[in-house]
């Protein structure tokens, strides 16, 4: 291949990356797809992008390019969550996922026509699980509502 200083380009797309950055990671997917060896980077980036436009399954070669890129690893260090294990909080969590939490709730509904029995309490059963996805469907459609 040619000296990566005298082509020393910006990344411009997710293959120029995986072609410049991460060359022989590159050749070895190209390999496992049975697609001969590129012997320029520009090469490799053009036979990259055919071996994806080909690809029956974008999802495992997605995987693998995300994989084997040059800032995969800086990426993963800043942005991926800590992986601390507490027992107590597992068990929690798995407590609250098998058995969901039904709240009642009561209202008086007397005089605003919401009621078909005004004038009596009236009990309703709510999920918080189910409240809770409405509530951040409905926080999320507020900024991007507000932010237009």
């Amino acid at each position: 291949m040619k000296n990566k200083s005298k082509n020393k380009q910006e990344y411009k797309t997710l293959l120029s990356a995986l072609a410049f950055g991460a060359t022989d990671d590159s050749q070895k997917i190209l390999a496992q797809n049975n697609i001969p060896e590129a012997k320029t980077y520009e090469e490799l980036e053009v036979k990259l992008a055919k071996l994806y436009s080909d690809s029956t399954d974008k999802i495992k070669l997605e995987k693998q390019f995300a994989e084997i890129h040059p800032h995969s690893k800086f990426i993963l260090k800043y942005l991926a969550p800590k992986q601390e294990e507490r027992p107590e909080v597992i068990e929690t969590l798995k407590t609250e996922v098998a058995q969901p939490q039904i709240v009642e709730v009561k209202s008086n509904a007397s005089g605003c026509g919401c009621s078909s029995a005004e004038g009596e309490n009236e009990t309703k059963k709510i999920n918080i699980q189910s409240l809770a996805l409405v509530s951040i469907v409905a926080i999320i459609g507020l900024v991007i509502i507000t932010k237009r």
